[in-house]
């Protein structure tokens, strides 16, 4: 199969959610491993100390941009401002997202954190999946990644009722779980509708990283840290994202590649 993402010099590569954890990895190693120009996106990318000084480094190749997932004229001004620098974006990686409440049993999460979670890690990528068509349709390589989570597995969660270490975090993630089943399901449902225009569009699996995320997760179950590190999480998904085509288009996968259950 022919690979859809080449990340040579000509092509451009947007990442949400960059200022911190997997969003400002994939940004690093995207500026150490390829040639793609790079657009990092934050709600304010001015404030985030390592993505600043990333993009006085790497001046020709790094733009900040800012964009608030959580509000519809923050996303499309970003779109603006980044059709004003590139004549089109290869490769949309929706990366921003959150996980309030894990610690919080599934019968005592409050209504608002339950919203907020579903605005952000939900909402937030079909508006910005939404916004950023038109930018994608203009390069012939049209590849969203959709930073998804083995907790939004309706098998795996159904699994753990006879087998608790399939569900290690058991009922005490219930809107970031469910937050990651409806972008599944969400993920498939656009691949279908541009299946038409060639997209490649996935949901793709990072692993348990020891982010702030994620790792602040692993010390409130008394571990130490996440089991994977964020340089390898990101060099890995980045191997699988290279080796995508039209007809990955609408799976679950894992971080190198494999097809996971929804």
């Amino acid at each position: 199969m022919v690979a859809t993402v080449t990340f040579d010099a000509q092509s451009v590569v947007v990442v949400t959610g960059s200022s911190r954890g997997l969003g400002l990895e994939f940004v690093r190693q995207l500026l150490d491993k390829t040639e793609s120009q790079v657009v990092a996106t934050a709600r304010e990318p001015q404030k985030a100390g390592a993505l600043t000084a990333l993009a006085k480094q790497q001046r020709n190749r790094l733009k900040l941009v800012a964009l608030d997932t959580g509000d519809e004229s923050s996303i499309k001004a970003a779109a603006e401002e980044i059709a004003n620098l590139y004549s089109g974006v290869d490769l949309l990686i929706n990366n921003a997202g959150i996980d309030e409440g894990v610690e919080i049993p599934a019968l005592e999460l409050g209504a608002a954190t339950y919203e907020k979670i579903l605005n952000v890690n939900v909402v937030g990528p079909y508006l910005v999946t939404r916004t950023f068509v038109p930018l994608l349709l203009k390069r012939n390589t049209r590849t969203v990644v959709q930073m998804s989570s083995i907790l939004g597995s309706l098998t795996r969660n159904r699994l753990g009722m006879t087998d608790p270490k399939k569900n290690p975090l058991g009922n005490r993630c219930i809107a970031y779980q469910a937050s990651k089943a409806a972008l599944n399901m969400q993920s498939s449902v656009f691949a279908n509708e541009l299946r038409k225009d060639k997209f490649c569009l996935v949901s793709l699996e990072p692993g348990w990283v020891d982010t702030d995320m994620g790792g602040g997760n692993a010390r409130k179950m008394g571990l130490e840290k996440a089991p994977t590190d964020a340089h390898h999480a990101i060099s890995t998904m980045l191997k699988t994202i290279q080796q995508l085509s039209v007809e990955d288009s609408g799976e679950f996968l894992s971080i190198d590649g494999k097809k996971m259950d929804y």
